[in-house]
């Protein structure tokens, strides 16, 4: 059997740990001085953001709307759209340099990221792709554990957590790294369905991300020239599973979308192949997936966010050794919910289920929006918890 489901749902992934470079070590990752097991926090954990590009804007919105999270700040380098338009956050300087350029646009920092860090338990690293390893000794040293989002590809930055896949693995880390987008989507579907023996994935990626006008294929499609990273993630993350991908660039700016081929370890029995849940809605077979369409839909979310993964059956769900599917995924926004759920385990907490049902609460997850493509009326989007209905920062 490639894996247990109860592994696949939270279970620790000690074969993960042997895959590295730290050879199962669970204490590499860990702060020297910190208690090895720290008591889990009795309020709100504070949490601080360094970048305010496409994903640190929205992980710095969901933390403040979290009832359970506390957003200490966020260090910024340039006075972007989203520094200027959001002037009500805890601005601080990502360095000396910063402080100047952040004054000189009328923003008013707190202070550097030193001072961020001093009053901060936890940080998600949304700085630019690739450049995290520069900024960890400076998180371990304050002593803050890290979250390092976009795809970090150094494995010095912790391992991968996939909450629905290996949650009990970021409990108590110092550092770790989320996965891409779309290694998210998969991650999601592998933890929906029966153990598995092999997963193909083709990935197509639109362009560029909505906020930079400078990038992008306009005409045509880049097709990679060898096996994208997609397949090895999930294969680390989900040890035993034979996983290959391969990713295409198109231009479109609404999404990526993948085609997925699963062949189960074992014959499924009468259950239905795929559990859908919160944050994975199963479209039936012949109904289209219109992103655009979900996209508008969702007006009633700050960016019109997607945080819940369409995954769509081609074909019979309950019988044949291969399965297909369509998986359709927002790439600004699917991480988010994951991230604040691995910032609970970094701080302690151990129960994923409560974790996720509270990130889901706080982010209206699920949205009908998202099965129907069509927009609910504007009372049934109300979210049903009872915590804070303002961001943290218009308090401060």
């Amino acid at each position: 059997m490639a894996y247990d489901r109860p592994m696949a749902y939270g279970g620790d992934l000690a074969a993960y740990d042997r895959s590295t470079a730290h050879h199962g070590d669970p204490t590499a990752y860990d702060h020297p001085n910190r208690p090895e097991h720290p008591p889990k926090p009795t309020g709100p954990i504070r949490v601080a953001v360094l970048g305010l590009g496409v994903i640190g804007k929205r992980v710095a919105h969901a933390v403040a709307r979290h009832p359970g999270l506390e957003l200490a700040g966020v260090a910024v380098r340039s006075s972007g759209p989203a520094a200027l338009a959001m002037d009500q956050l805890p601005l601080y300087a990502s360095e000396s340099a910063a402080a100047d350029r952040l004054r000189r646009a009328g923003l008013c920092p707190r202070g550097e990221l030193g001072d961020l860090l001093a009053v901060t338990e936890v940080i998600v690293d949304c700085g630019p792709a690739r450049t995290g390893a520069c900024r960890a000794p400076l998180y371990r040293q304050a002593g803050v554990r890290s979250i390092f989002s976009g795809g970090e590809r150094d494995e010095q930055l912790g391992p991968i957590i996939h909450p629905a896949l290996n949650y009990a693995r970021a409990v108590n880390l110092d550092t770790c790294r989320m996965p891409s987008c779309n290694t998210t989507a998969l991650g999601r579907l592998v933890a929906a369905l029966p153990p598995l023996a092999s997963l193909t994935a083709v990935v197509l990626r639109c362009a560029t991300d909505s906020d930079k006008a400078a990038k992008g294929v306009t005409n045509g499609a880049v097709l990679g020239g060898q096996p994208s990273h997609h397949g090895a993630d999930i294969a680390h993350l989900v040890p035993g599973l034979r996983a290959t991908s391969a990713a295409a660039t198109l231009p479109m700016t609404c999404g990526h979308c993948m085609h997925v081929s699963v062949t189960p370890d074992e014959v499924p029995d009468a259950r239905p192949l795929i559990e859908p849940g919160p944050r994975l809605s199963v479209r039936p077979p012949g109904e289209p997936i219109e992103t655009a369409a979900v996209k508008a839909a969702l007006h009633q979310r700050r960016w019109h966010d997607r945080y819940e993964v369409i995954a769509q059956p081609l074909g019979p769900v309950h019988a044949g050794d291969r399965h297909d599917f369509w998986l359709s995924l927002d790439n600004e926004a699917v991480t988010i919910p994951d991230v604040l759920d691995v910032i609970h385990a970094v701080s302690g907490v151990t129960e994923h289920q409560v974790t996720s049902e509270k990130t889901d609460c706080a982010l209206g997850i699920p949205d009908p929006a998202v099965r129907t493509g069509q927009a609910a009326a504007a009372d049934s989007q109300a979210p049903a918890w009872s915590g804070r209905t303002t961001p943290t920062w218009e308090a401060v």
